[in-house]
């Protein structure tokens, strides 16, 4: 009687762990990286708050994230959206970013090294304007948020993210100068 039992419960056991485990949940951020930018003025070193950047390849098309949204990079937010789930990672406040310009991207952008992140002005209220600029994407650009932040179940109840936990070393600063 104990083997038939044993026969019968061990493939019944077997496959509701493999169901558990194949429809478990992933983090969000599972594979996601973050761009942070600060482009400031090359004479006032202050933060341009009207700029345009963007992810591009090498013919100019403006790349696409995992959900169709057009990679451009967005000014940080003020606080958490309520609304960020599921998987919207502009809705996020990432204390770390400050108030400068983020994109989530995943950390396995294909040839990073033929992709350029694009500077353009595209201001209608300044009287005076940036020069447009181009720059390389590289992976040292990018700072992992699957393996430097912990503690994302709780976001939903912050105003922002959780602090890393090591420290936050990628900011990247544009200096931007004025077009003739």
């Amino acid at each position: 009687m104990k083997q038939i039992f044993l026969r019968l419960l061990l493939p019944l056991v077997l496959s509701a762990a493999a169901f558990n485990t194949a429809s478990a949940q992933h983090c969000p951020f599972d594979n996601a990286c973050i761009l942070v930018v600060r482009p400031v003025d090359a004479q006032t070193g202050l933060l341009i708050d009207d700029i345009t950047m963007s992810i591009q390849d090498s013919s100019g098309r403006i790349l696409e994230d995992w959900n169709g949204r057009k990679l451009i990079l967005i000014p940080n937010p003020k606080r958490t959206d309520t609304a960020w789930f599921p998987y919207n990672h502009n809705l996020i406040r990432y204390s770390f970013a400050k108030d400068n310009y983020i994109r989530v991207l995943s950390c396995t952008l294909d040839t990073p090294a033929r992709l350029q992140l694009v500077i353009e002005d595209s201001s209608a209220k300044r009287t005076r304007h940036y020069k447009r600029m181009t720059m390389p994407l590289t992976s040292a650009m990018l700072y992992s948020l699957h393996n430097n932040v912990g503690r994302w179940t709780l976001l939903e109840n912050n105003v922002e993210s959780p602090p890393p936990q090591d420290p936050f070393d990628k900011l990247q600063t544009i200096h931007c100068t004025l077009a003739d």
